[in-house]
C-alpha cells in the first residue's frame, strides 16, 4: 500500500510541477507580448513626434512598385493579405456558415502618398487613399485592418507595426 501511495504522490508532484511550468511560461509570454506592443506604440509615438517637428514624412529612397505622377512611396514591408471567407460548420446535424479570416497571399505592402498597394504572389490589391474610410490596428499591432468604399469586405495585412502604419494611412487619407 505504501508503494502505491508513494507512486501516486510522485505523479501528483510531477503534474503540479508541469502545471507550474506551464503557468510560468504563459506569464513570461504575456510579459514579452506586452513589451512588444509597448515598443510598437512607442515607435509610432516617436515617429508622429518627428513628423510634427519636421512637418513632413520622408519618402522611401526606392519604391518596390511603379509610382504614378506626383506619387511618393512612404512605407514598404513584406506582408500577408487576409480576407474573410465563408466556412461551413456542422454541429448537431445543423450546418451554418461563418466568416473566418484566411490568408490569401504573401507579398509586399506599399503605402504611397496616393494608394495602399498590396503586390502579392497570388493576388494584388490597390486601394486609393481617398476611398479608405477605416484603417485600424489589431490589438497587438500585428495586423492593419482596412475598409474602403472600393471593396465590400474589410481586408487585413500583416505588419511589423500596424500602430504606425494605421496612423500613416489615416493621416494620408485625410489629406
Amino acid at each position: 500500500m505504501d508503494t502505491i501511495a508513494h507512486g501516486f504522490a510522485v505523479i501528483i508532484r510531477i503534474v503540479l510541477f508541469l502545471m507550474a511550468l506551464a503557468i510560468a511560461k504563459a506569464i513570461v509570454s504575456g510579459i514579452k507580448h506586452r513589451k512588444l506592443v509597448n515598443r510598437r506604440k512607442r515607435e509610432k509615438d516617436d515617429f508622429v513626434a518627428e513628423v510634427s517637428k519636421t512637418g513632413s514624412i520622408s519618402p522611401l529612397e526606392q519604391s518596390p512598385i511603379l509610382l504614378q505622377k506626383d506619387e511618393l512611396a512612404i512605407w514598404s514591408e513584406k506582408s500577408t493579405l487576409f480576407e474573410t471567407r465563408a466556412v461551413r460548420r456542422r454541429q448537431n446535424g445543423v450546418s451554418t456558415s461563418v466568416q473566418q479570416w484566411e490568408p490569401i497571399s504573401d507579398g509586399t505592402l506599399v503605402l504611397t502618398t496616393k494608394r495602399l498597394v498590396f503586390d502579392g504572389i497570388e493576388v494584388n490589391r490597390t486601394i486609393p487613399l481617398g476611398k479608405v474610410f477605416s484603417a485600424k490596428t489589431s490589438s497587438d499591432g500585428d495586423e492593419l485592418h482596412v475598409a474602403s468604399s472600393s471593396r465590400q469586405k474589410e481586408m487585413a495585412f500583416s505588419s511589423r507595426n500596424s500602430f504606425l502604419l494605421s496612423w500613416l494611412v489615416n493621416t494620408l487619407a485625410a489629406q
